[in-house]
């Protein structure tokens, strides 16, 4: 990856003006030059037909769990839209238009911020998934959509507020990563100051707690759904062997059970999927903050931020592949049907979180 950089405030940095040194530039429309266009743009319409979907499926989901994924989604979408409007504008320009004062701060100080969001997005997820296992009852008195909304609220102000520190000079301005135009925050501790390096180190220590946080809930979400399956395993086979079972009862119970290695599944896939896209990235701020690095030109500089926008990508094949609904409902949409033919229970994933969604 070249990530030769420009500040975004041109005007007040030492790097010459544009207009007397050779423009790094190219007007021609060439992928190969950037890893994230093509990203950009595939995940631009993934999401867009996810938002859709989603749309299409409210009142038939557990709310808490679909406004979550649908925040999740929305907050996606609009970052990739940003990003690949940023893109757009700096090639059909050559530059220029992001080279205007305030332009790229503005830019890279609201993309970075979306970005880290959606890594918080996930913990709240996460949290209150593992909170319904060991507090089942005060999950269900305590926990509602407001309390979605005030702690998404709260944790997007704080990314917000977060980002801003290199709006104000203090650690290195937002830069123009002239290879994919976009506009973000200059992941290179070094060659600055020691503000630069703190921020960064920051940013990088938030993102492993994350996601070992992610990791450790999701793990033992998984450990205490083993326990209750084989509790349940053992009860039904008890309740056989004596004769007394109820066809009916037995039957749900079994679907109860199939539910649980299915929750089991998609709690160790997501945190997967999670890990493997936050955390080389996070890790490699660390890293990099350790040995006060100036530079951003390594080849795990490239498979890392590639990973980092991955995650947009791959969210809504997640829901697809283990939420039959969500199969269902966008096979409706592409056949233009006005109401989906799925009339029976499903089962939904939501990044650590998975419910059983009665229709109608």
């Amino acid at each position: 990856m070249n990530v030769t950089l420009y500040p975004a405030n041109h005007t007040t940095s030492t790097t010459p003006p544009i207009t007397t040194t050779p423009s790094p530039y190219s007007c021609g429309l060439d992928l190969r030059r950037g890893e994230l266009p093509l990203i950009l743009l595939i995940t631009l319409v993934v999401n867009s037909m996810s938002v859709v979907v989603l749309w299409r499926m409210r009142g038939m989901s557990d709310s808490v769990d679909h406004l979550l994924i649908s925040i999740l989604n929305l907050n996606d979408l609009s970052t990739t839209v940003i990003f690949t409007t940023t893109w757009i504008a700096g090639w059909s320009t050559c530059g220029d238009i992001l080279l205007v004062d305030g332009v790229c701060g503005f830019l890279g100080w609201l993309n970075s911020a979306m970005v880290v969001w959606s890594a918080f997005i996930i913990l709240i997820m996460t949290s209150l998934r593992y909170l319904s296992m060991v507090k089942p009852f005060y999950y269900r008195r305590h926990v509602d959509t407001s309390t979605v909304i005030k702690s998404s609220i709260g944790t997007f102000i704080f990314c917000l507020v977060l980002f801003l520190f290199p709006l104000t000079g203090v650690p290195r301005p937002y830069a123009l990563y002239t290879q994919n135009l976009i506009c973000a925050v200059d992941f290179a501790p070094g060659g600055y100051n020691v503000w630069q390096r703190t921020f960064i180190g920051f940013v990088g220590t938030l993102g492993v707690t994350t996601v070992i946080f992610v990791t450790v809930c999701n793990l033992l979400i998984v450990k205490s759904l083993s326990s209750h399956n084989m509790v349940h395993t053992s009860s039904i086979s008890t309740i056989t062997t004596m004769g007394r079972a109820n066809p009916n009862m037995t039957s749900q119970r079994s679907r109860r059970l199939s539910k649980r290695r299915i929750f089991q599944r998609v709690t160790l896939v997501v945190s997967f999927v999670y890990v493997m896209c936050y955390a080389p990235f996070v890790i490699r701020l660390v890293v990099d903050t350790i040995y006060d690095r100036d530079n951003q030109d390594g080849l795990h500089h490239s498979v890392t931020l590639i990973l980092l926008f991955m995650a947009p990508l791959l969210n809504p094949f997640v829901y697809g592949l283990f939420n039959r609904y969500f199969r269902k409902t966008l096979i409706d949409m592409i056949r233009c049907r006005t109401k989906s033919s799925v009339e029976t229970s499903s089962t939904y994933s939501n990044n650590g979180a998975v419910e059983t969604l009665e229709a109608g």
